[in-house]
């Protein structure tokens, strides 16, 4: 397997004053791309931010037989990675916002690339496309952003191709750990200062009309109150308009419900911690969550906020 390199290596961060003051695009140049990089310009906008895109080429095979070579290995990936960089950049001179972002290009496998990239930056938000939910997008959009989600140790917006420009409301899963509460501070910065923000506690426990004492009943109350107070603790620190909801489902099924019913441009969802079960449970989440979402999905890793 090839190792992901970055050619060359990205300028040191302009903007630090910020939490998202330097974001990494990943662009394959196409249509799948052009979702990120409109948000990319309204983040980049209002935040101040600098960008860099990065587009990756896969590397070309580096032990075939002399006989069936046309140019050196070094010599192909390097035309590669120049075609890679001007699909981008014609693609970018459509894009009103884009004239100051720097382009890159990297030889390897994207969730590689991208991370390597995001590391040596270093950037503070990685925004890619998500693709639909056909076979061929998901093996470069989904399946992509979730081999990046489990690794990075930056957030991660995946946006589909056909998404809105901007991302006006946001809806914030919340399990009560810290993760999730980080999740919506971050969220918090994705939207304007006019959005909303929804936090959505989703349990099968959740039965509002049980009986009084039972474990139901219990459950239900104390995540009721306990919701309460993330809320007011997230609209003090953010200033936003934030609201509650607590759904009785499965946590994929109900959160993406919701989304649907609320018209949610953007799904927050907190990473995991280090622990072997945290990461089996959370990455489940996640993985369904970035296969099945119609709107953008923020993973934000724990701490990020």
């Amino acid at each position: 397997m090839a190792r992901a390199r970055v050619a060359p290596s990205m300028q040191e961060p302009t903007h630090r004053g910020t939490l998202l003051g330097n974001i990494l695009v990943a662009s394959a140049g196409d249509q799948s791309s052009l979702g990120a990089i409109q948000i990319a310009v309204a983040l980049a906008r209002r935040q101040h931010a600098s960008v860099h895109v990065l587009t990756v080429a896969a590397p070309f095979p580096h032990a075939l037989p002399s006989g069936l070579q046309i140019a050196p290995p070094a010599e192909i990936d390097h035309v590669n990675q120049r075609a890679a960089i001007e699909s981008v950049r014609r693609q970018l001179a459509t894009i009103r916002g884009t004239a100051d972002w720097t382009i890159r290009a990297a030889i390897g496998w994207p969730a590689d690339a991208i991370l390597l990239a995001a590391h040596r930056w270093p950037a503070s938000l990685i925004v890619m496309g998500l693709g639909t939910h056909g076979l061929a997008d998901r093996l470069i959009g989904s399946e992509t952003a979730i081999a990046i989600a489990k690794r990075s140790t930056v957030p991660v917006l995946a946006v589909p191709k056909d998404g809105p420009p901007t991302l006006q409301s946001a809806t914030v899963a919340i399990d009560f750990s810290q993760s999730s509460i980080d999740a919506a501070m971050l969220a918090a910065q994705i939207i304007p200062r006019v959005g909303t923000l929804a936090l959505v506690h989703a349990s099968p426990l959740i039965k509002p009309a049980s009986s009084p004492g039972s474990l139901p009943d219990l459950y239900t109350i104390g995540a009721s109150d306990k919701l309460e107070v993330i809320r007011k603790q997230v609209r003090a620190a953010t200033g936003r308009r934030v609201v509650s909801a607590m759904v009785s489902d499965d946590v994929v099924d109900g959160l993406l419900s919701y989304v649907d019913e609320q018209h949610s441009a953007l799904l927050a969802i907190g990473g995991h911690d280090q622990g072997v079960v945290d990461r089996f449970l959370l990455g489940s989440v996640r993985s369904r969550v970035l296969r099945h979402a119609k709107c953008a999905v923020l993973i934000a890793p724990h701490a990020a906020g």
